[in-house]
């Protein structure tokens, strides 16, 4: 957003809009400017969502897939979820915006797939959930 040149060990801004924003500092003197501290999140207004509990699948012969979990624990309240979704562990290849904790998919190819959750809301995506592996036969 900017720079904030200040002689004080603190700051404090007005009319920031909500969201994350990342901040670093420097300090500076007559000889010049340091260099650049690690990123800080600073999150304006509501914070990111928790982490999904409880993801769970379940798949039948004619490829329904039933995906359900919980609403997080901690953090701030979900607007909705994403579903990530691979054929590879750890290699999401599609995302799926959800609004309840709850999908039912029909004709789902055999295979193996591994999927996690996210809540997400106007701070953004929270961390994913814990993969679990959906065989459909």
């Amino acid at each position: 957003i900017g720079v904030f040149p200040t002689a004080a060990e603190s700051l404090v801004t007005t009319g920031v809009g909500r969201g994350v924003y990342y901040a670093r500092i420097r300090a500076m003197n007559a000889r010049g400017a340091s260099a650049a501290s690690p990123d800080i999140t600073v999150v304006v207004g509501e914070g990111l969502p928790g982490v999904p509990v409880g993801l769970m699948a379940a798949a039948d012969q004619r490829g329904d897939v039933r995906v359900l979990w919980q609403p997080p624990r901690s953090g701030a309240p979900p607007a909705g979820y994403v579903l990530l979704v691979g054929t590879a562990a750890d290699q999401p290849s599609a995302r799926i915006p959800m609004a309840q904790t709850t999908l039912a998919a029909q004709g789902v190819a055999s295979g193996t797939y591994f999927v996690r959750a996210m809540a997400v809301n106007g701070a953004g995506a929270g961390p994913a959930s814990p993969e679990i592996l959906v065989v459909v036969p």
